[in-house]
């Protein structure tokens, strides 16, 4: 059985899809699937199936609704714990799980091959159908996970953006980082390596009016300066000198992992 969240839920099986009905139900196994093989608790469920507006009686109506998922999915792959219930199945079978896995692999492979970093990348990119998530109700609990999907990809497009600039295919990239910038304008990574681009498409008026934009954004918005590696490779472009050789970090780093499951007491009945 193989279960997607990174877009809008499948349930696939040898024989075909698996239909799962209703939006509590889809919650449920989207909430267990999104932290497969831990523990969620009880009061984690509730929040993220009814919000601040659980019905009287919570524990039942979730019991209940965990029976009704047990019949429709076609292996006994939900386990009763103690304090709440846990998705057992193989890592590979969830797609975020997958998409984990690959991007860290990706990574990984950066520094010594980057033709082989930007094939696994795009394996893990191209396991993305959608919105993840869009299927359940906006709580304090499904906006974190989302944001912290969100931050999953956009590292992991990064990243894949990193190994093709090492490719020497700044030129074709221009429009993408373009576009991601407006997307995301506060990631200097992404901000550094729309410089590459320009500069080593010859554009290097523009790459330069990148980081003064920078500059002003971070300043009035966070009350920062850009990062010594975002001066650096500014420096670099102002200077004719190759990107290539300036090392550092950017200032957000690795992107966060998912959010734990909280392990707080369960709700009485």
């Amino acid at each position: 059985m193989q279960i997607s969240i990174l877009g809008p839920l499948q349930v696939r099986t040898q024989d075909g899809p698996v239909a799962v009905s209703g939006a509590r139900l889809r919650t449920l196994l989207t909430l267990l699937a999104l932290h497969a093989n831990q523990v969620v608790t009880n009061r984690r469920l509730i929040d993220g199936i009814w919000g601040g507006d659980p019905p009287s009686g919570a524990l039942h109506a979730l019991r209940a609704l965990v029976s009704r998922l047990r019949r429709v999915l076609p292996e006994p792959v939900i386990v009763s714990r103690t304090t709440g219930y846990e998705l057992s199945l193989p890592p590979e079978a969830v797609d975020i799980r997958r998409f984990e896995r690959l991007a860290a692999l990706g990574r990984g492979q950066l520094a010594s091959d980057p033709g082989a970093a930007a094939r696994t990348l795009r394996e893990a990119l191209d396991l993305w159908r959608g919105n993840p998530l869009s299927e359940i109700e906006d709580t304090e609990l499904a906006h974190g996970a989302r944001t912290a999907l969100t931050d999953l990809r956009t590292g992991a497009v990064e990243d894949r953006v990193e190994a093709e600039l090492r490719l020497g295919a700044g030129p074709r990239l221009t429009a993408e980082l373009a576009g991601l910038v407006e997307l995301h304008p506060m990631r200097e990574r992404l901000r550094g390596q729309l410089m590459q681009a320009l500069y080593s498409a010859g554009r290097q008026a523009e790459a330069l009016e990148v980081f003064e934009e920078a500059r002003r954004m971070l300043g009035s918005g966070l009350g920062v300066d850009p990062s010594p590696l975002l001066k650096a490779t500014h420096m670099a472009i102002l200077q004719g000198r190759p990107v290539a050789d300036v090392t550092g970090e950017y200032g957000e780093g690795a992107p966060p992992p998912l959010p734990a499951p909280r392990t707080e007491a369960s709700p009485s009945t």
